[in-house]
């Protein structure tokens, strides 16, 4: 799902985020390309300005949240914006501050993590995340033990304070199931649908799946 901002050298796709339990697209996830490493606001307009089936994720790592804001304008309830989470002790403070400022703004918040540790749960306990998206370094290899305890650790944690688990990088229908054997219902990876251009968001979700068995 792409469009491009030639002035600003940036293009925009959207893969699908599917809720496996009655194979329904749910949000999009936004990927960004592009010579930049930052978003220009042409492309977050075009964002928050398309008409998108459900929420959109943004990956807002190393953005500055008032120029991601000003540009979304007033359609930013619809935008999850999403950090990935590298030292949980260290960014502490920073994402408290950060989840603020979007929460000011109407978004809502999202973590990315890639462990259980100590530090990582007590993280997601303070700042109460509306989804806890699990890293691809996660979810690939599931079957290892030690990736599987502590995604089924972070699926518990989510559950009692009902923020809802999301799997990225799922390219395989063994790794759905090993999934679900572990509590995750929701999921993202090219084994759902590939990051297409925007004309496909929503409308005509269903050509985009990779797997017809997704389809809406």
């Amino acid at each position: 799902m792409q469009f491009s901002c030639e002035r600003e050298s940036q293009v925009v796709w959207f893969q699908p985020i599917l809720d496996t339990s009655d194979s329904r697209v749910f949000a999009h996830q936004c990927l960004f390309g592009g010579n930049s490493a930052k978003y220009s606001a042409t492309a977050l307009r075009g964002v928050s300005s398309r008409n998108h089936r459900g929420q959109v994720f943004i990956d807002v790592s190393g953005q500055q949240p008032e120029s991601v804001l000003l540009a979304l304008g007033t359609r930013s309830s619809r935008i999850v914006c999403q950090f990935r989470v590298g030292d949980p002790a260290r960014e502490s403070e920073f994402l408290e501050r950060l989840q603020e400022i979007y929460a000011a703004g109407g978004c809502q918040f999202a973590l990315e993590v890639g462990s259980a540790s100590a530090e990582m749960l007590a993280l997601i306990e303070k700042l109460r995340p509306k989804y806890i998206k699990l890293h691809q370094s996660l979810t690939r290899k599931i079957e290892d033990p030690g990736r599987a305890s502590a995604v089924r650790h972070l699926v518990e944690v989510g559950e009692l304070a009902g923020n809802p688990v999301i799997a990225t990088g799922v390219r395989n229908q063994d790794t759905v199931e090993n999934l679900w054997l572990l509590g995750v219902r929701k999921m993202q990876g090219d084994h759902f649908g590939l990051p297409a251009p925007a004309m496909y968001a929503g409308q005509n979700a269903q050509s985009r799946l990779v797997n017809p068995v997704w389809a809406l």
